[in-house]
């Protein structure tokens, strides 16, 4: 335990560098944003984009929604945004832990691989972190992953969270396509001082 933490008698660490489920508050816009991301993800309907200025605990938001889910949502958490086409299937394989072995393409693997968890009555989420660092050709990728879906649900759901930057990135012309997909987007909120008493009376 370091000097601070026995100083003021702290059970652990109280503002570690990395995001602690544990201690997320639930103001009203934290709240409205983690209940449209489970929607998005567990109802099969495709899009997400997660937006808020640094600090505002989109990727504690993000983490929580990792913890909550349910066995039979299958999840790929990517903090480190892939720079090219091919380094995206790479990623998201490695983190769906697929064998790409002996198969024609990466991208025909993952086909299966969406087909097998939907058979079995499960869908597959993919999370980008730091999302406004991808590069538009990788953005377009990900949306012709999109493409993989049932008669009425789709196979792949994908959650883009960022800075406000995000919002710009996707103004632009040639993501208009993408920009078509998306079903729910939430812009988080600084806290008001209301929720500022209570987030340090929750913390204390």
């Amino acid at each position: 335990m370091g000097i601070y933490e026995a100083y003021y008698n702290c059970r652990s660490e109280p503002f570690s560098l990395s995001p602690d489920p544990r201690f997320l508050y639930l103001s009203a816009t934290h709240r409205e944003a983690l209940a449209q991301l489970r929607y998005v993800v567990e109802m099969r309907k495709g899009f997400a984009v997660l937006t808020g200025e640094i600090g505002l605990g989109k990727t504690i938001l993000l983490r929580t929604l990792l913890e909550q889910v349910g066995p039979k949502i299958h999840t790929a958490y990517i903090f480190k945004p892939p720079r090219s086409v091919r380094e995206l299937d790479a990623t998201i394989a490695n983190d769906l832990e697929l064998d790409v072995s002996g198969t024609r393409s990466t991208i025909f693997r993952l086909s299966e691989y969406l087909l097998q968890v939907f058979r079995e009555g499960g869908t597959v989420a993919v999370i980008f972190d730091e999302a406004q660092q991808l590069p538009v050709e990788v953005l377009e990728e990900i949306r012709l992953l999109s493409n993989f879906e049932a008669p009425d649900a789709k196979l792949l759901q994908v959650i883009l969270a960022g800075q406000p930057e995000l919002e710009q990135l996707l103004e632009i012309p040639n993501l208009r396509a993408l920009r078509q997909r998306i079903v729910m987007s939430h812009s988080l909120a600084p806290l008001g001082l209301e929720d500022t008493a209570n987030y340090i009376a929750n913390r204390g």
